[in-house]
């Protein structure tokens, strides 16, 4: 008889077998679900007994498929029991598992046995309605049988606490699972079955026994087939948001329906339309921010760990935004994981090379796992994997030889989680976390945050290899500009200092201020000479080369510096900056000095024994005369000799003393415009005799486009008529005396201290055809009274040198 009963019948068996295949397929080596689709079978064959009694036309095959009915269900308690202690050790073959539990197979059979006697079932009657099911007629039996269920249920709610007591992790979870799915299902099951005919004496709440079933069946499938298995809590979270939401729009739906068809109008289909059109559009307006609403609320309800996934999420995004070093960025990450997720472990690499080295570690130091190569099966995972690596998620789905290999690395290294620490570049280390002090699992709310906080730390890591580079690359620096034995200051655009090394400190008699100069103007810090030449070449772009200044001068804190500035510069060749660098010539001043004072001394000596030797000559031909004046001034001829000869000789010591006071008082020179080409012929004009007399050639050779300059022209020809006479006496009868004038560019210029700042230069070439000097004898040319002549005072050059 088809009924409802019959119907339902036909739609679960094959759900039953469905959910076993479905189950077997997920992870056919797992021990767990292979005795799920063996209870699939069991539950498939039970209901299909109960079709069988429902369309038997006959009394005794009614009596057969209800005795084969209770005979197939006592095995589900017995296979419910199995499933329970595969989950508990989930290793082993289904033979063994029976083995184990031979009591309660013993048990299962004999009652089975049972069901077959008249003790069990007395007959049966058919029904006589259409929504009404067969009315068994149960013997003395039947307590037996009922006793048999309630034993075996105590027993397993005794196994069952048992097994939660000693189990953690994901089989801790599937064992809450199968018990919620009990309550759901087994309990109403048993209570429909078996308690309420035996207290009523009537089979007809059986009817709803499908139901029950499909309920129970589907949550333990759930439970153990499922890869990311929820808790107890998160399951009736989404059941109530679930419930909740559906609820709100059935509400919403007929509200907005009635409220529309109520309005006044003279088309009442128009009408119904119209409100079954805005009830539509109101379903799906506020569809969305319902399933927000009640969702947040459900988890403030149910899901006790939501604060501490939202502070996790939080703090972490804070955390990977930050500017910081490596080793702070661990410690304050793994600090963070350790307080949200109450792990016992946390662990960091990093990439080095070909293998991932323990950078980071926060909890117990467990031995082990201090390098990882590269090709280690868990990061050849996580490569491949989108999500986290969990060992529950690897155990229970089975999946590829990979994942069997990783999960025994993760339980090689005492960790529960793998999590990729990933940039744009690739993986640049991964995160290893052990399991969790309160018990619970990562589940996917926890997965997809530490996938989240994965990818931003790649990011981070990189950001703060960069930041500790740059951090090791300032330190290096700064020590390097300690160190130095130059000062250096620099400023930036505005003149302000941005760089202020340990001797430029010292020199500038800074050590008071410490380190507060930075930042500080240069009009504070510098002297007023050395602040000018900076703020000038910021302004102008003109750098100073060697320039010499005094610091606290006519002080006991006296120094000499010499410095030099230099621009650099910016985006579109604006300056950003101007940098001086001191160098400390005290001590070089001084040993100058020194040098110079030795040099006077010893050219005072050369000085008196060059004036001894020159003067000495004369002054004996003055004092021959003077002797022999008494004796003979009557005598014509010695007055003659001598008086003429006195004159030459005083007049040459008149020439050398003039000589000398040139040189050792030089006259400052009153700078006119002169033409220089006039100069030159000026002066070859007062050689030209003796040119004439040694049949000397002059050659002019005057190439300068301009020959106008600042100076004086007499000392100018002094210099030049020296330069031609000693080229004149070093040629001897006949030769060539060329001088040749050229402009000279700055830029082709050796700088030197003191050198004035023209843009254009004359040089002045005199050249002879003579003999030469000596190449030893080239430091002492410009020396006072040396001479390679016979008849030369020696100061002609010295003179000419200034």
């Amino acid at each position: 008889m088809i009924n409802l009963f019959v119907i339902s019948l036909l739609i679960i068996i094959p759900v039953n077998l469905l959910l076993g295949v479905v189950v077997l397929l997920t992870n056919w080596r797992r021990l767990a679900n292979r005795v799920f689709a063996l209870l699939s079978m069991v539950f498939a064959l039970w209901l299909f007994c109960q079709y069988a009694g429902a369309m038997a036309t006959s009394e005794v095959w009614l009596s057969f498929w209800i005795r084969q009915a209770c005979a197939v269900s006592v095995l589900i308690p017995l296979l419910f029991n199995m499933l329970r202690v595969s989950v508990e050790q989930p290793t082993g073959a289904l033979s063994a598992l029976f083995r184990r539990c031979w009591r309660g197979t013993l048990a299962a059979c004999v009652t089975a046995l049972m069901c077959q006697t008249d003790f069990f079932l007395e007959g049966a009657r058919l029904p006589t309605a259409a929504e009404q099911i067969a009315e068994p007629q149960y013997g003395a039996g039947f307590v037996l049988f009922v006793g048999y269920w309630i034993v075996s249920v105590a027993g397993l709610v005794w196994g069952f606490f048992g097994s939660l007591k000693q189990l953690e992790g994901s089989g801790r979870m599937e064992l809450r699972v199968m018990a919620l799915g009990s309550i759901l299902g087994l309990v109403p099951g048993v209570l429909i079955v078996l308690v309420v005919p035996l207290l009523s004496g009537t089979a007809q709440s059986a009817r709803f026994t499908p139901f029950a079933v499909v309920i129970w069946h589907s949550v333990i499938a759930y439970g153990i087939a499922t890869r990311h298995i929820m808790g107890v809590g998160e399951l009736l979270q989404r059941a109530v948001t679930g419930s909740l939401l559906l609820v709100f729009l059935v509400v919403l739906y007929i509200g907005v329906f009635l409220m529309v068809s109520a309005l006044p109008g003279t088309a009442p289909e128009l009408l119904r339309t119209i409100a079954h059109v805005a009830a539509a559009t109101g379903v799906a307006l506020l569809l969305a921010p319902a399933h927000a609403f009640l969702r947040y609320g459900a988890d403030r309800l149910f899901f006790d760990r939501h604060d501490a996934l939202s502070r996790l999420v939080h703090e972490g995004s804070d955390l990977t935004r930050s500017v910081t070093t490596l080793d702070e960025l661990f410690r304050d990450f793994c600090r963070l994981l350790q307080d949200s997720l109450q792990v016992t472990l946390v662990r960091v690499y990093l990439r080095q090379g070909s293998e991932f080295v323990l950078r980071a570690h926060s909890g117990p130091l467990l031995p082990g796992g201090e390098k990882v190569a590269d090709g280690d099966p868990v990061l050849c995972a996580l490569r491949t994997e989108r999500f986290p690596l969990s060992r529950d998620v690897l155990r229970r789905a089975g999946g590829t030889p990979l994942h069997a290999l990783a999960e025994r690395a993760l339980a090689r290294l005492h960790a529960e989680v793998a999590v990729a620490l990933k940039s744009n570049n690739g993986m640049v280390g991964f995160l290893l976390l052990g399991v969790r002090a309160d018990g619970h699992l990562f589940g996917r709310r926890e997965e997809n945050v530490l996938k989240v906080l994965g990818d931003q730390m790649g990011i981070a890591i990189e950001n703060a290899v960069l930041y500790t580079r740059l951090h090791d690359a300032r330190v290096y620096n700064e020590v390097l500009l300690d160190n130095l034995v130059s000062g250096v200051i620099a400023t930036d655009s505005n003149g302000c200092v941005t760089v202020c090394n340990r001797e430029a400190h010292r020199l500038l008699g800074l050590e008071r201020h410490g380190r507060t100069v930075i930042g500080k103007p240069v009009s504070q810090i510098l002297p007023d000479a050395l602040r000018d030449e900076a703020l000038a070449s910021l302004a102008t772009g003109k750098c100073v080369r060697d320039s010499d200044l005094i610091l606290d001068p006519r002080s006991p804190d006296e120094r000499s510096v010499r410095f030099a500035t230099a621009v650099f510069g910016g985006v579109g060749g604006v300056a950003s900056g101007v940098l001086v660098v001191l160098q400390d010539t005290t001590r070089l001043r001084r040993l100058e000095e020194q040098i110079r004072r030795s040099d006077r001394l010893a050219s005072i000596g050369t000085l008196a024994a060059g004036m001894a030797h020159e003067i000495k000559n004369p002054l004996v031909c003055l004092k021959t005369f003077t002797q022999l004046v008494p004796s003979r001034y009557d005598d014509p001829d010695f007055r003659a000799t001598f008086v003429p000869l006195l004159a030459t000789e005083v007049e040459r010591i008149n020439t050398i003393v003039t000589q000398l006071l040139n040189f050792s008082r030089p006259v400052k020179p009153k700078l006119v415009p002169v033409s220089l080409h006039a100069v030159l012929d000026a002066a070859g004009r007062l050689a030209a005799q003796q040119m004439k007399a040694k049949r000397v050639v002059f050659e002019r050779c005057y190439q300068a486009p301009s020959d106008r300059l600042l100076g004086e022209d007499r000392l100018l020809s002094q210099v030049f008529l020296n330069l031609f006479l000693n080229g004149i006496d070093a040629m001897g009868q006949g030769g060539v005396l060329t001088v040749q004038t050229t402009c000279i560019a700055r830029a082709v210029l050796v700088p030197y201290p003191g050198m004035p700042d023209a843009q254009a230069w004359i040089e002045v070439r005199v050249r002879d055809t003579g003999c030469g000097i000596p190449l030893e004898q080239w430091p002492h040319v410009f020396d006072p009274f040396f001479s390679t002549k016979t008849n030369g005072t020696g100061l002609g050059l010295s003179v000419a040198h200034g």
